[in-house]
């Protein structure tokens, strides 16, 4: 639930090596229930998935003390940062988004025999 939702980005990876790091960080990744003390724990600290990735060496009982930083800091530079009040809403993203990916894609008009 903290990649596969419909909120988060997708990687193009045709052109990963233009792609700067932490902004592919932030952009692709969401949080849930950052208020909740228990998914800190339940999770081990996977609810704060934004601020894991840019700082994977980070024990998860401190990251909630960087979420403030990192949260303006991608407010400043105009970035996404994603995060779901609760489990169930990223959860029900997830689903969401499985659901688009299933479904068959519109033919593109200039394949179209006329």
């Amino acid at each position: 639930v903290n990649h596969w939702t419909t909120e988060a980005g997708m990687t193009d990876f045709m052109n990963i090596s233009q792609t700067n790091w932490g902004i592919l960080q932030v952009e692709n990744s969401c949080n849930f229930g950052t208020g909740l003390w228990y998914w800190c724990i339940l999770s081990g600290g996977l609810n704060f998935q934004i601020e894991h990735h840019l700082f994977p060496g980070y024990i998860h009982t401190r990251l909630p003390e960087i979420q403030h930083i990192v949260k303006d800091t991608c407010k400043e530079f105009g970035l996404k940062y994603t995060h779901f009040p609760d489990f169930w809403t990223a959860i029900k993203s997830n689903i969401q988004l499985l659901y688009d990916l299933g479904q068959e894609e519109p033919e593109e008009e200039h394949l179209k025999k006329e």
